[in-house]
């Protein structure tokens, strides 16, 4: 199919729907070279301390601090700025996003360092921690606020679908929860907030690759990815669920099982941008594959 052709199927001029093609290929692209960065700054350190922690998560603690931190938070960006191609698809891109900066802001446990650089045995994590969810607290409600009037001055859009809004109630269930907790009991978020927060993290990633094999199967000729994001989605649910058996019930005693089950979980999830690349590089999202009508009734497009 033509590039051109695909470019300027939308209301919009060719030179506008070019640029926003080029954004959402960027966007996708990001991701996967986000994780890139975080893969570089792990392996550098471990080949300066000739070891490895037993988590990446743990990497917070060393010399790849800093990329640890940045590669969360611009995940976390990309994941809340994309827009996904159903309404249901955007509230769980928004939910992962959200708890991406949570995952950066509350670190893990400090674990022992193995070997090579780290942050010096001073450094209080919980001072920053502090400081730093209520900064994300505020950003998000402020995010919230201007989405409330842009949508309310907008041209007019359908309804979100009942999925769409259980999506988003439950997202806003779990993030309240969340802050109730750092305004009330803040150690107990210091101490168990990563834990609770990555894992639920992924689980909205997992709904995502989900939600675009459904997606894929109703697009026209997109059955073979169709089945490539269903086996994405099974594998990184297995991989989690492996994560906790590994971790506390079959091989206690194995100190990396972690962090191999975790570079599994984040390959797959540059696997999924990447393949998601690939299929809709000639397209805003997948409603313009959709063969009943290219775009949802009502609702304009870039």
């Amino acid at each position: 199919m033509d590039d051109d052709d695909d470019v300027g199927s939308g209301q919009a001029p060719l030179g506008q729907r070019r640029a926003v093609l080029d954004t959402y290929r960027s966007i996708r692209l990001a991701i996967v070279l986000l994780v890139v960065l975080l893969a570089a700054a792990v392996v550098a350190q471990a080949v300066a301390a000739g070891c490895w922690q037993t988590s990446l998560s743990a990497y917070y603690w060393t010399a790849a601090h800093s990329v640890f931190v940045a590669v969360l938070c611009g995940i976390g960006m990309c994941l809340l700025v994309y827009k996904g191609s159903s309404p249901v698809e955007d509230a769980v891109l928004d939910f992962s996003g959200f708890l991406a900066f949570v995952v950066a802001m509350v670190p893990t446990g400090r674990e022992r360092i193995c070997g090579g650089p780290s942050l010096p045995p001073e450094y209080v994590a919980a001072d920053g921690v502090r400081n730093n969810v209520l900064a994300v607290l505020v950003a998000g409600a402020v995010a919230q606020a201007v989405h409330l009037v842009v949508a309310a001055r907008g041209r007019a859009r359908p309804a979100p679908d009942a999925a769409a809004r259980w999506a988003r109630a439950v997202g806003w269930l779990v993030v309240a929860v969340g802050a109730v907790v750092f305004f009330t009991d803040p150690q107990r978020l210091i101490t168990s907030g990563h834990n609770a927060a990555a894992p639920t993290m992924f689980v909205g990633v997992i709904l995502v690759v989900w939600i675009n094999a459904r997606q894929a199967r109703r697009a026209r000729e997109r059955a073979a990815y169709a089945t490539t994001y269903r086996t994405i989605a099974v594998a990184m649910g297995v991989t989690l669920v492996v994560i906790g058996l590994l971790r506390f019930v079959v091989v206690p005693a194995w100190d990396h099982a972690v962090i191999v089950v975790e570079a599994l979980l984040v390959a797959e999830f540059a696997a999924f941008w990447l393949v998601q690349t690939a299929e809709l590089w000639h397209v805003v999202d997948r409603r313009d594959l959709m063969p009943a009508a290219r775009h949802s009734a009502g609702e304009p497009r870039p």
